[in-house]
């Protein structure tokens, strides 16, 4: 029996593979006689993945709620981006129907449980697919002139003539082609962040622009082949803005996940029985996390089925926990089982980076830590040691009765000056101490600095007997910068601290001089350790810089091997032992 659309009625899922498929209808044929458009129909049927079925699977963006019917007045029929898919889909429909597999339509999404089991199965379901549908939207004449020219092209002949222009285009169809391609690079759909396993589990895969369909193969090609010699030597007044069209196709995520499917179907192409190649469930936050989702857990179990078993296992996916414990979970596999010592800083930083993971997450309003899960998880990071601290500030940059001139070194000094030669601009309101009072760790925000009276430093630093001094004129200074920065925000449990190298910093309240500062490899994390009685180095909090350049995000770290030998050799190895909270907290995202 036929169904409408938005109104599906489900029947459990007896088996551990069993799926919906939706056999959609063409339309009937007398009202395409009479140029109308008939209502859409399907059936549901349910099959096992074990007995092998026929059938495509759709990817598609969810522009809202696919069970509300919502028609419209003029043209009578409905207007959810799904609907317009499939209604150029039955176009093609058979007598007996065309079988699609629809994620919206497939799982009853109002079930929790089945909604959780459904999302592990989507692996097995896109990679067994005949054909994975890209659906882009309806698109225009203009806009699909791009997979029309990809499907006229056979692939020997794209292959043979990628790197060559044709005697006979022109250099403004050459800048049309180009426009065309790129308006297919910014359609909303390669936003979404589902597509990415939709797509890279696919081994056949169909790009649909309106009733323009080529090979997804082809359109790989073309990326991989464009380039800036692919545009004519002589002059051209349009050559600057072909450069800048085929820099966003390259760097576009429709670029990368071209390259992403390619070199994933290389790397299966030389495993055993050609196995799919899976990768840390870290890894992959980190390298889509940046792409869109309804549901913030998505960015992990939307990646679910492109991990490794162990991460499946780990993080299984469950959408009735919390997004904090979600994140727990990653993190804490990573830090047991894939991360070493020396890069679990970096992918911690950069997995609660790409998610936007804030210290809020972990804390309460007080500022207490929130007992989200408890976990007995620990790991050794090593990280090296470049500078350390001679001066530690009152609390709050308090003035102090007497502040005593610092001996600091000509490197200091040189460091000293080049900070203040910045003229940064005050912006109290982007300011967000970010305190943990279990730990005691004051983390503070890479925010804009004050400009203030910073251009009077250079004049307050002398030479003392040949040596370099920084004398109170000077430090009061820089707590008078610190205290207009922070306004109106208790900074108790903070303090200003000089490195030896000349960086200005906001650290812990329980830092003191002889601290060192750490750089963590692969990370642009500054950490603040002190020697303990055992091997190794006590944690003391996070460093982050008060005097530096806002328009500029800090590079990340890096260590030749040359340099970790010397830095053994001069005793600067830093190791340090860190629970799962810590981690967290020492590697939370926040805003520029």
């Amino acid at each position: 029996m036929s169904s409408p659309i938005f109104s599906p009625s489900y029947s459990p899922l007896k088996f551990p593979d069993e799926i919906r498929l939706l056999v959609l209808q063409p339309a009937r044929l007398e009202y395409v006689q009479l140029g109308l458009v008939s209502q859409l129909e399907w059936q549901i049927k349910h099959v096992r993945l074990s007995q092998n079925p026929r059938y495509e699977a759709l990817s598609y963006v969810w522009d809202q709620n696919p069970f509300t019917e919502e028609r419209d007045a003029t043209l009578g029929h409905l207007t959810t981006n799904l609907s317009r898919a499939l209604e150029h889909l039955r176009t093609v429909a058979g007598p007996g129907g065309r079988v699609l597999w629809i994620d919206a339509l497939c799982i009853n999404q109002k079930d929790v449980n089945e909604r959780n089991h459904q999302v592990t199965q989507m692996g097995e379901i896109y990679s067994r697919a005949e054909s994975v549908i890209l659906w882009l939207g309806e698109g225009n004449s203009a806009t699909g002139s791009a997979i029309r020219m990809l499907s006229a092209q056979s692939s020997e002949q794209w292959i043979i003539e990628s790197y060559y222009k044709p005697p006979d285009v022109t250099p403004w169809i050459q800048l049309q082609t180009l426009m065309a391609f790129r308006a297919l690079c910014r359609q909303k759909y390669w936003t979404r962040l589902w597509i990415i396993q939709e797509v890279l589990l696919a081994t056949n895969i169909e790009l649909q622009w309106g009733d323009e369909v080529c090979q997804w193969s082809q359109l790989c090609w073309f990326v991989d082949s464009i380039g800036t010699d692919w545009l004519e030597e002589e002059f051209d007044v349009l050559h600057n803005l072909k450069v800048s069209i085929i820099e966003e196709i390259r760097s576009s995520m429709t670029a990368r996940l071209c390259g992403d499917w390619v070199d994933r179907k290389a790397k299966m192409s030389f495993t055993i029985d050609a196995k799919p190649v899976f990768s840390s469930l870290i890894a992959l936050c980190s390298k889509y996390g940046g792409a869109n989702c309804g549901d913030p857990k998505d960015k992990v179990f939307g990646l679910h089925s492109l991990a490794e078993s162990c991460c499946r296992a780990a993080v299984p996916v469950d959408y009735g926990l919390q997004l904090a414990q979600v994140h727990r979970q990653v993190l804490e596999h990573c830090m047991t089982r894939h991360e070493r010592w020396d890069s679990i800083i970096g992918a911690s930083q950069e997995f609660h980076k790409q998610l936007k993971i804030s210290i809020s997450e972990y804390l309460s309003r007080s500022g207490r830590l929130l007992n989200i899960s408890s976990s007995d998880a620990s790991t050794q990071a090593v990280g090296y040691s470049t500078s350390s601290v001679i001066y530690t500030s009152p609390p709050n940059f308090a003035k102090s009765a007497e502040t005593k001139s610092v001996p600091i070194t000509r490197q200091c000094k040189e460091g000293l000056l080049e900070n203040y030669k910045l003229r940064p601009k005050y912006d109290s309101q982007k300011f967000n101490p970010l305190l943990t009072y279990r730990f005691e760790l004051a983390v503070s925000a890479y925010q804009n600095y004050s400009q203030s009276a910073a251009e009077q430093l250079p004049g307050t630093l002398a030479y003392s007997r040949g040596r370099c001094k920084l004398d109170g004129e000077a430090i009061e200074l820089i707590l008078l910068n610190a205290r207009l920065f922070t306004r109106g925000v208790s900074m108790t449990r903070t303090r200003i601290a000089i490195s030896s190298s000349g960086i200005i910093y906001f650290v812990p309240s329980v830092t003191r001089p002889g601290d060192v500062f750490c750089e963590m490899p692969s990370s642009s994390i500054v950490l603040i350790a002190r020697k303990s009685t055992w091997p190794g180095h006590d944690l003391i909090g996070r460093a982050i810089q008060f005097m530096s350049d806002p328009t500029e995000n800090p590079s990340n770290f890096s260590f030749s091997p040359m340099d970790v030998q010397q830095m053994k050799e001069l005793g600067r190895e830093v190791t340090l032992r860190l629970g799962l909270d810590t981690l967290q907290m020492m590697t939370a995202w926040s805003p520029a």
